[in-house]
């Protein structure tokens, strides 16, 4: 015979097993967001200075300024965000899947955005938010399970003078 919960159990049991995986994430996803934040500032500051006072064309200079950026959130959520983890890949190696995860965040992004403006007639900075978040989730999710795949261990957002390995 069929052992079947009814579906109000099943649903305590789904809902309890949700909430256990958002704590387990939640620090995890806000230290990424926090170092992404870090990166649109070394992003704007490098695009200021590449095009403002070294002369490059906007386009080319955020090119530059946007690798910049990828490899320093690359750099700070490896030492920071996921440092607990046992990735068991080489930092080159690590550092080359961040650039195609966040190659594929952009994608994300702009589909989100094109398909927000010319569907939905979102306001494009209204429908940027949305993409944004988009394009968070995925590069989040996509570097826990490529990059930084391994166990979960507690974490605050802030450390407090704890000696890491």
């Amino acid at each position: 015979m069929i052992n079947i919960h009814p579906p109000h159990q099943l649903l305590i049991a789904q809902s309890a097993s949700f909430r256990r995986q958002i704590v387990m994430h939640a620090p995890y996803l806000m230290r990424f967001g926090l170092v992404g934040a870090s990166g649109v500032l070394v992003n704007t500051a490098l695009l200021y200075l590449l095009a403002e006072i070294g002369g490059l064309n906007h386009l080319v200079a955020a090119v530059f300024a946007t690798e910049a950026a990828i490899l320093s959130n690359f750099a700070l959520n490896d030492r920071w965000t996921f440092r607990n983890s046992n990735p068991g890949t080489s930092v080159a190696r690590r550092a080359l899947r961040y650039n195609f995860i966040a190659l594929g965040g952009l994608m994300i992004s702009v589909a989100v955005l094109a398909t927000l403006t010319h569907f939905l007639s979102f306001h494009y900075l209204f429908a940027n938010l949305f993409a944004i978040g988009a394009a968070t989730l995925w590069n989040y999710a996509a570097n826990r399970s490529w990059n930084w795949p391994t166990r979960y261990l507690p974490v605050s957002l802030i450390d407090r003078g704890v000696a890491h390995d």
